[in-house]
């Protein structure tokens, strides 16, 4: 026979309170935000290169090399996160480091379409302006989640999952080789 709690309520406010301590106990490892803005700056920013009418040798190797270093970064970021807290934050990769939230998606994707457009008609220095804002904005949408998820927890902890990531990376690489097969 099991016992009963004496105080279910009080047990589910004691409980939430741990979950709130150890979110707020939680940190993230040093130049965290940094390394992600400069990794999705270079991702971007080979993108737009590789998409453009200047670039030399196969186009596919420069954006594949962009994406290659965005990928080595957040996992050597997401590795160092486990390792400082010994503990899995949901959506912390996908919201953060995948960009999955609204603000990271609208960052990109901003600094995105400036950049390649202007790859195209061949202003490099809008390239180079639009790539460093698209990965700033991303880096502190990260820093924003990581924010709001610290302050609610429950609300936060909510990720897109892997499966869903990598089939949209899929289709992100295909759209990619198309333009550049049809380009």
């Amino acid at each position: 026979m099991s016992a009963l709690p004496s105080d279910p309520a009080g047990q589910l406010a004691a409980a939430e309170s741990a979950r709130q301590r150890l979110a707020a106990s939680l940190g993230t490892p040093a130049w965290f935000h940094t390394w992600l803005g400069v990794a999705t700056t270079v991702q971007i920013g080979a993108v737009a290169y590789g998409l453009s009418d200047d670039a030399s040798g196969p186009r596919l190797v420069a954006v594949a090399l962009g994406a290659l270093f965005f990928a080595v970064v957040v996992a050597v970021l997401w590795l160092r996160f486990r390792r400082l807290n010994g503990a899995r934050v949901g959506g912390l990769f996908s919201k953060a480091l995948m960009g999955t939230s609204n603000r990271a998606a609208l960052a990109e994707t901003a600094g995105l379409g400036v950049a390649v457009w202007a790859g195209l008609v061949g202003l490099w220095w809008l390239v180079a302006l639009a790539s460093v804002s698209g990965g700033v904005g991303y880096a502190v949408s990260a820093r924003l989640w990581w924010r709001d998820y610290q302050r609610d927890p429950a609300s936060h902890a909510h990720g897109d999952s892997r499966g869903m990531l990598a089939v949209v990376g899929l289709a992100t690489v295909a759209g990619l080789v198309a333009l550049l097969v049809l380009g």
